[in-house]
Order: C-alpha cells, then sequence, then structure tokens
C-alpha cells in the first residue's frame, strides 16, 4: 500500500508540476496522507469523480440492466459547470464510467471540452458507436488519457449478437484510425483498454480476442464475469462451465504475456477476493445526472450522499455526519451502509450463487 502511494504520488506530481497546477498536487499530497492515515474528518477533496454524464444508451447487450434515474436523463451544462466550480480547481482525474454510454448525452462533446479545461486526466468508456472523425479529433484535442472499449467478442456474429446496435467493423477501423494517428504523431495517448465480459457464449473467443488486441495496440484487457440477471438464460453463466473457462483464460493470459499485455481476469468462482481496505470514501466519488453523489462506483441505486446541485461540497457534503460515518465503517466488520455490507470486492457479496445470479435463480441453483 505505501509503495502504491509513494509511486502515485511521484507520477502525479510530475504531471500537474508540469501543468502548473500545484494546487491539484498539493490535493493529491494531503490526500494520499489522509487516506494512509484513515481519517473520518478530510481537509483534502477528492483527488477523482467518476461521472454518468447520461444515463442512456444506444446498445440493448444481452446481460445489461439498466440503470434508471427518476429525475433528468443527463446532466444539464448549468448544472455541469456548479458541479466542476466546486471540484475541478484541485480534481486530479475525471472517468466517465461504462454503466452508460455517454455520447447520447446531447452536449457531451462540450462536457468534454471543459474537462479539458481544467487540466484533469480524462478516462472515458464508451461502446466506441459514435467514434468518427470528428470525435476521434476531438479525443486528440482534449486530451483523453484512456479510453475504455466494451467488446465482447473477437468476431462480428458473436460481438454483434451479444452488443445490439454495434457495428464491428467501424469500430475496428476507427481505433486503426486512432492508432495510425498516435504513431504519426508520436503520442502516448489516449492509451486503450478494453473490456470483455465473458460468457459461455463468448468464452472459446477469448484467445482469439487476445490476438486482436494485440493487433489494434491495446494495453490493458478486462475480463469479467457475467452477472446473470432474472430476464436472462442462467446457463450463459460461467458457473456452469469452469473447466471450459479456465481452459481458455489460461491460454488468454499466456497470450498476454507474449503481447506484454496487461489483462485482469476473473477468479476462481469459490475463491476470496483477498481486499484488505476500501478507500473509495477518501479518494473519489461518484455523480448521477441529477448531481447526487454515490460513495463508490457500485452505489450508483443505493443511499446518496447529497447532491451537488442544491448543497455545498465542503460544508454539507464531503465532511458531513454521513460520509464521516461511512469511513469510519466502511473497512469494520460491520458496515453501516448497503453497498458495503454486501460488497463483493469486499468479500461481504455473500456465496458464489448470490455473487453471480439474481435472486430469482438462487432457490433453484442451491437445490
Amino acid at each position: 500500500m505505501i509503495r502504491y502511494i509513494v509511486i502515485d504520488i511521484l507520477f502525479r506530481t510530475l504531471t500537474f508540476y508540469r501543468k502548473g497546477n500545484l494546487k491539484k498536487v498539493l490535493n493529491f499530497y494531503l490526500n494520499s496522507i489522509e487516506r494512509f492515515l484513515g481519517r473520518s474528518y478530510l481537509i483534502s477533496n477528492p483527488i477523482g469523480v467518476d461521472m454518468i454524464a447520461s444515463a442512456s444508451c444506444n446498445f440493448k447487450c444481452v446481460y445489461c440492466s439498466r440503470l434508471s434515474w427518476e429525475k433528468q436523463k443527463e446532466i444539464s451544462m448549468e448544472d455541469f459547470r456548479t458541479i466542476s466550480g466546486q471540484l475541478f480547481p484541485s480534481l486530479t482525474y475525471i472517468k466517465f464510467g461504462s454503466a452508460t454510454e455517454h455520447f447520447t448525452h446531447s452536449r457531451f462533446k462540450e462536457i468534454l471540452e471543459e474537462c479539458s479545461k481544467w487540466n484533469l486526466d480524462i478516462i472515458l468508456n464508451t461502446n466506441g458507436s459514435y467514434l468518427d472523425d470528428e470525435t476521434i479529433d476531438l479525443l486528440f484535442r482534449c486530451r483523453v488519457m484512456i479510453l475504455g472499449i466494451s467488446l465482447d467478442g473477437a468476431n462480428p456474429e458473436t460481438a454483434e449478437k451479444i452488443r445490439k446496435g454495434l457495428n464491428f467493423g467501424k469500430l475496428l477501423e476507427n481505433l486503426r484510425k486512432i492508432n495510425e494517428i498516435k504513431k504519426s504523431e508520436k503520442l502516448r495517448y489516449p492509451i486503450l483498454t478494453f473490456n470483455f465480459v465473458a460468457l459461455r457464449s463468448n468464452i472459446e473467443e477469448l484467445p482469439a480476442f487476445m490476438d486482436l488486441m494485440h493487433e489494434l495496440g491495446v494495453e490493458k484487457v478486462r475480463v469479467m464475469d457475467v452477472y446473470v440477471h432474472s430476464f436472462m438464460d442462467e446457463q450463459e453463466s460461467l458457473y456452469f462451465h469452469r473447466e471450459l473457462a479456465e481452459k481458455y483464460i489460461h491460454i488468454a493470459i499466456e497470450k498476454a504475456r507474449e503481447y506484454n499485455i496487461r489483462i485482469d481476469v476473473p477468479r476462481p468462482m469459490d475463491a476470496p477476493y483477498n481486499r484488505k481496505d476500501c478507500y473509495f470514501p477518501v479518494h473519489e466519488i461518484g455523480i448521477t445526472p441529477d448531481g447526487e453523489v454515490a460513495y463508490c462506483c457500485d452505489a450508483w441505486e443505493k443511499e446518496k450522499m447529497g447532491n451537488l446541485i442544491r448543497q455545498d461540497f465542503r460544508k454539507e457534503i464531503w465532511n458531513s455526519n454521513l460520509y464521516q460515518r461511512l469511513r469510519k465503517t466502511v473497512n469494520s466488520r460491520n458496515p453501516e451502509f448497503e453497498g458495503c455490507s454486501d460488497c463483493m470486492p469486499m468479500d461481504r457479496g455473500g456465496d458464489v450463487i448470490t455473487r453471480h445470479f439474481d435472486p430469482v435463480f438462487h432457490e433453484k441453483l442451491r437445490r
């Protein structure tokens, strides 16, 4: 943990010192120290934001359960500027996560341009369907650091069947354009990473998928077990095909070593996560299209910590009694918050069945 903090501090210090933004450097230092000390009342601000700019998606993936908000479906530019004024002066990075497709936002390109003005490290996850020459130019102009693409197959038939709405050929064409620009301009960013949701119907393509990643110059691949929702066929889960999954995951790992690609793979079904502590309540907040604050990326539809549109972040949210109780209990044996008490990465999410299947399947599987 100490080694991670020291390396991260040195990297961020160098990066933002070069950009001339000492406020971000100082906040990053202080937040890292307070995280290490386990403080519940923080002098520092969060160093990162995970924002859902739009609650919509133009795909209908076979495994997706849509997030929903009762109010607005996308954050307004007025609300975005209210939030940015409170947080961005000391913020290190902003992440647009993979829960939705952010380019469905009617003014998302303006949001990216606003982020670049604040000298933020931008991490953008997308299904890639909105990539074209204009959007690719925007990615370079706004200095997007990491471009994360979701893709679940090595050939058009499989990928397009799982991710309904995908044009496999168009996606690869645009990713090759990005690589050509990076090569010709001798640019490091955006770094390409890929997410692959593993099902019975695509697990045998994982080795070929790694070949494709090598061809595309991808630096990291994250392979995830599918969570089987009530509307899905439970046989898609690798819970029923463990030997098959182990075989192809092993081949993928070997290919990743050969290609020098970082790869994250699912742990064995019954193995513990072995994660020691959670630091999300100290270094990152989530923001919904309504401006509500989520305490981690798995708590979008759980209890909220406040609203950035209606409340002052420093005075009313960040060090509220609610947040301080969260920080005090998040790593205890009896976490106070629902999202912490059933957190799977912290080994609090029950057994292998509850971790991988909707409750409608539990009784049947246990029988």
